[in-house]
């Protein structure tokens, strides 16, 4: 995750972020080499041997698109809590500026 603060005066401030999923080197390194363990057997004519390994193959991709795909979707969510939290409170304390307001008029 990246985070990037920019000031806008009179006290405001945008927080930008960039998130991307991050796959383990070890695992790319494990993708990579059942892919090609796979293909070794299918040129040798083993069938069998191809289709379990590239069976292992898929789960293994499957269960790192999944994980990234919850880690995504977990900060999200932190990020839109976080978000919606904050402009309740900002709701919340301009409304109490406001009737600040009408009663120094009112005064």
């Amino acid at each position: 995750m990246l985070v990037a603060v920019e000031e806008h005066g009179r006290g405001r401030q945008l927080v930008r972020c960039r998130i991307w999923p991050v796959v383990p080197a070890l695992v790319m390194r494990t993708a990579l080499g059942l892919a090609a363990l796979s293909a070794c057997a299918a040129r040798a004519s083993q069938a069998t041997a191809a289709m379990a390994v590239a069976a292992v193959l898929v789960a293994v991709v499957a269960f790192a698109v999944w994980e990234c795909s919850m880690a995504m979707a977990g900060l999200l969510a932190a990020l839109e809590d976080s978000g919606e939290a904050r402009g309740r409170a900002g709701r919340r304390a301009l409304r109490g500026l406001r009737l600040l307001d009408a009663g120094l008029e009112d005064g």
